[in-house]
């Protein structure tokens, strides 16, 4: 029998855990206040060891494969203390659950339980206890529940995503098609600058004949809890949750396109990938771990990877590195749908000096070097971002992989300009904006060069860049709990066109921003160059933006914010009090 002591006599939220063996000698009789410190605090957020076991020795052994199998994986990961790697497997076909953990005999053979309780990291239980965080635990859903609940609920947040894929998308023709070959043709340049929107019956038709085998791939890394807590404010998801939203959404837009749905029609399955270590390590067991559901991958007609925040580069690299040493997964990748949605990912580092608010000596080897790597992607030549921008190039390149990038406006962990990966260009990615609370005039004007963003004008005159350390850093949000998200990224995938013409991801980093002086000087003339940009584009009603934009600022009223930044964007920007829109056509 094992339980968890405390390294001194008062336990605090800091005191690391030890995992040890009680002797003879050592009994909780003997030692009945060290039992009482115990029971006050760990007890209270996870349950005593003891009763872990009760719980082990209580699961109904018909519903599991192997007993034995299951009580030592679970154990692995409900003990574990710096790293872990773990998948759960869930199926429409089947209400039971497969867990497969690195380090035990499920490694390789999978424990098959019917049971809704999952076991979890001791990471993941102190994230759920901070402050604000939801408690609720996640359970692997089956697939049946799940689309039975895709019935019984509405979306409720009031937070907003945009811009919408309808919007920002114009349907596709026989005329643009033959546009596009024919300027290539004959005049030997190439216009095709975005992706477009298939019609609804195209849609219907390739849906019916393609679609029949789903799986979901969830990806979650858990950090360390004590800079989750300085740095970041509440908890971070897990996979299960993604995987649960996301098949929320599949169903449903399957629901929506097809009068005659009928889940039987289809087989999901869910691989909700879990654990904790440094980005190598995590790649290298995951690989591991994921050959059990090999077939699974090889037989999907879709295949959708959901992550959030820090996990989101961990995303990327595992997808290139399975795709790469399994091409057969994305064969004939005209037909087989493959896609990628990126909740506020780390693709450009933290928000610049977050690292020196953290104590080194706070954190064991391990933790700092987890911590270090994160922001190592602040730096374009270092070995994990050019690791990054390879994983993308094959992706987009190699196996036609579309990315949603969806990020957060008032983050206080992930600036947007790296949410968003506003360095890397091609029509195969989209990107969005998650917003909790509008930000007036400033919230539009994100909003339009996403949009221009989306349809080839990657030009923003810096904008994102240099606006992304002026903005209010006050939340980081939950928008891996919002349907809305995971809904605009699965149309994006499953309605919008491919490329005629091949063409290379191309990587272009920006400068570093700008000094405020020098940006609220240029600011007024870079909107000038963005408006005339704009103004080429039909089809999304840039005159009616730009009145809305204008309208909108002379409403805005910044005094009643204590962001000294906006109050200066208002004073600079002060000409369009007087703006007529005939002065910047000219």
């Amino acid at each position: 029998m094992t339980i968890f002591t405390f390294t001194k006599n008062e336990p605090t939220e800091e005191t690391p855990l030890l995992h040890q063996h009680v002797s003879k000698e050592s009994t909780p009789q003997q030692h009945p206040q060290s039992q009482q410190q115990q029971g006050s605090w760990w007890n209270w957020l996870i349950g005593s060891s003891a009763n872990n076991i009760d719980d082990l020795e209580e699961e109904d052994g018909s519903n599991i494969s192997n007993l034995e199998l299951y009580k030592s994986a679970r154990m692995s990961i409900e003990t574990s203390k710096e790293t872990s790697h773990y998948i759960f497997h869930n199926s429409s076909d089947s209400k039971n659950t497969e867990l497969s953990v690195f380090g035990t005999l499920t490694e390789g053979n999978p424990v098959s339980y019917n049971s809704r309780k999952r076991p979890l990291l001791p990471t993941e239980v102190l994230e759920n206890a901070i402050i604000g965080s939801h408690h609720r635990t996640d359970s692997v859903s089956s697939t049946v529940s799940v689309a039975t609940d895709t019935m019984n609920t509405t979306h409720t947040s009031n937070d907003k995503i945009y811009p919408l894929f309808d919007d920002n998308y114009r349907e596709t023709t026989w005329k643009t098609k033959i546009r596009i070959l024919s300027e290539d043709v004959i005049c030997g340049y190439k216009s095709e600058f975005h992706l477009y929107k298939n019609t609804p019956k195209n849609i219907l038709k390739k849906k019916n004949k393609q679609i029949k085998r789903i799986t979901i791939i969830g990806v979650h890394s858990f950090l360390p809890n004590k800079m989750v807590r300085a740095l970041i404010g509440q908890n971070t998801g897990n996979s299960i949750r993604f995987v649960n939203k996301a098949s929320k959404s599949v169903i449903n837009w399957l629901r929506e396109n097809n009068p005659d749905f009928a889940l039987e029609d289809y087989t999901i399955d869910s691989l909700s990938i879990e654990g904790q270590g440094k980005m190598q390590d995590r790649i290298e067991k995951s690989m591991i771990l994921i050959k059990n559901w090999m077939h699974l991958l090889e037989s999907s007609d879709f295949i959708y990877m959901v992550s959030f925040g820090t996990s989101c580069t961990f995303a990327m690299n595992f997808l290139a590195r399975l795709l790469t040493d399994y091409p057969h997964i994305s064969k004939n990748t005209k037909k087989k749908k493959i896609g990628v949605l990126c909740m506020n990912g780390n693709f450009g580092g933290p928000i610049i000096g977050l690292d020196s608010k953290l104590v080194v000596r706070a954190f064991t080897s391990l933790e700092n070097e987890i911590i270090k790597e994160l922001f190592e992607y602040s730096k374009w030549n270092s070995k994990l971002s050019l690791q990054l921008n390879e994983s993308i190039k094959r992706l987009i390149e190699d196996h036609n992989v579309k990315m949603t990038f969806t990020g957060h406006v008032n983050d206080c962990f992930i600036p947007l300009n790296s949410s968003l990966g506003i360095q890397f260009i091609h029509p195969n990615i989209r990107r969005s904006l998650y917003e909790t609370e509008p930000i007036p005039f400033v919230s539009k004007l994100l909003n339009i060069i996403c949009m221009m963003n989306n349809l080839g004008y990657y030009n923003d005159y810096n904008l994102i860049k240099d606006l992304s350390d002026k903005l209010d850093f006050n939340s980081t949000g939950r928008m891996f709990s919002d349907e809305k998200v995971y809904h605009e990224s699965v149309k994006f995938i499953l309605e919008s066109t491919n490329l005629i013409h091949h063409q290379d991801l191309k990587i272009r980093y920006r400068s570093q921003p700008l000094s405020n002086d020098v940006f609220f000087n240029l600011l007024p003339w870079n909107l000038r160059s963005l408006f005339q940009d704009l103004i080429k584009i039909k089809h999304i009603q840039s005159v009616r933006l730009i009145i809305d934009l204008v309208d909108e600022f002379n409403h805005w009223n910044p005094n009643n914010n204590s962001n000294k930044n906006y109050k200066d964007m208002k004073y600079c920007l002060n000409f369009f009090e007087d703006f007529e829109l005939n002065e910047l056509i000219v």
